[in-house]
């Protein structure tokens, strides 16, 4: 009868260490708050993809304009994590290569960044939330 007991005892122990264990961990830098999927706020609905790998040129960021096609940007982040260099990559322009702009983090599901992009809706700041 005892050699019943202990896969159910093992079970149990098994069942309790994963409940118990603890969730991930809250992003600490603004490039970990910052990779995800965001929307626009306004009635628009224009959404950014921020990568999670950096690529041979860098962190990449596709903004999907409202029903236009996707625009890359490659992008850094200052030491300091105020603000962010967007580098348009559908450009030849020197003039939109590593802009600066500025960037601020409210929580983890709430950015707002200056307009970057001509076909993003007019506003100063633009204000994104985190996707789902």
């Amino acid at each position: 009868m005892k050699t019943y007991y202990i896969p159910v005892i093992l079970f149990l122990v098994l069942v309790l260490v994963f409940c118990c264990r603890k969730k991930d961990k809250a992003p600490k830098t603004k490039e970990q708050l910052f990779m995800g999927l965001w929307v626009e706020e306004s009635r628009m609905k224009d959404t950014i993809l921020v990568t999670k790998e950096q690529t041979q040129s860098g962190a990449m960021m596709i903004l999907y304009p409202n029903g236009k096609p996707a625009i890359p940007f490659g992008y850094s982040f200052f030491s300091n994590g105020d603000s962010i260099r967007l580098s348009s990559m559908a450009s030849a322009d020197p003039k939109d290569r590593n802009v600066p702009y500025k960037i601020s983090f409210e929580g983890e599901n709430k950015f707002t960044i200056k307009k970057f992009y001509s076909s993003l809706p007019d506003g100063d700041p633009l204000t994104f939330y985190k996707g789902r």
